[in-house]
């Protein structure tokens, strides 16, 4: 058996290993701290074994220092010569962390346009389907009848597709002459647990007669004083404030205060938003999609 040969077989698969372990650290490195999302799941759960890879590479430096040992044993008496080569090699082996870097980042953006893509099919589709109600939602007044009648609304269309996970409306108003961006969603409605416990007693009672009527009206009462606190909540506005950074605020006045028709999307760290504006009668308010997802579109 050639030793040489061995040897020098063992050392390039022990400096590949090394290398394309270096490669893979720098991958997941590049992806944590950027939040990129390009992989599906069971391609980004293989990162989660990355702790291993620090060991590896330690075990791989030991396994390289007793090769480069054996190497010294096989060429005992010779002159080792460096290639003319290794500057090329060195410099090809560097240029791969950009090539990593532009493909992770591509494929990130990629997920980002599919999920755009996505997004605006979905507002398009539930306009072309969903006209009556979209139409009811633009006639904006603040009042516990819009209100309830846009809570269910847009709890009905939350149903109707699975490619986001809220969809929220969004108007223009004022609190105390300062301009403001208030924002309706299916959670507006009156939905307490103590509320619906209530409801369900005063049915209970009213079928089985099991009760006086004073306790019936004693739970009445309570009924009717959470139905006049929740009356009193929808009543202020403040409960409604959309919270924006400046760059939204800048996308909204132009789409309220200057009739823009064109879509905002935002991508950052699996979160992905869609203002979509809407008009009718010369009413407008914005559609307002969002969604989180822990993988990317790319792989398998």
């Amino acid at each position: 058996m050639n030793t040489k040969l061995l040897v020098k077989i063992s050392n390039i698969i022990g400096l590949v290993s090394i290398i394309l372990l270096v490669y893979w650290v720098f991958s997941f490195v590049l992806i944590q701290v950027f939040g990129l999302k390009v992989f599906r799941q069971h391609m980004t759960e293989t990162f989660l074994f990355s702790i291993l890879g620090i060991l590896a590479l330690m075990g791989g430096a030991l396994i390289l220092n007793i090769m480069l040992n054996l190497t010294r044993i096989a060429e005992r008496g010779q002159e080792v010569t460096t290639g003319k080569n290794t500057k090329k090699i060195m410099y090809s082996l560097f240029a791969v962390f950009p090539i990593i870097a532009c493909i992770l980042f591509g494929g990130n953006y990629l997920s980002a346009k599919k999920k755009q893509e996505i997004f605006v099919q979905s507002a398009e589709n539930m306009i072309a389907t969903q006209a009556a109600r979209l139409q009811q939602l633009s006639q904006y007044q603040f009042s516990i009848p819009y209100i309830q009648k846009a809570t269910q609304n847009i709890e009905f269309l939350g149903l109707l597709d699975r490619s986001f996970s809220e969809v929220e409306v969004i108007v223009p108003d004022q609190i105390q002459k300062n301009p403001i961006y208030l924002s309706f969603n299916q959670y507006n409605k009156l939905s307490s647990s103590d509320v619906n416990l209530t409801q369900q007693q005063v049915t209970a009672l009213n079928q089985t007669n099991q009760a006086g009527l004073d306790q019936v009206f004693e739970i009445h009462e309570v009924l009717n004083a959470a139905n006049s606190t929740w009356e009193k909540r929808s009543a202020d506005k403040k409960n409604y404030v959309k919270q924006l950074n400046l760059a939204e605020k800048e996308y909204l006045n132009q789409v309220f205060q200057h009739n823009s028709k064109q879509i905002r999307f935002e991508a950052k760290n699996g979160s992905y938003e869609l203002f979509y504006p809407y008009q009718y009668k010369n009413k407008t308010i914005v559609l307002y999609f969002t969604d989180r997802q822990s993988y990317g579109k790319l792989g398998s």
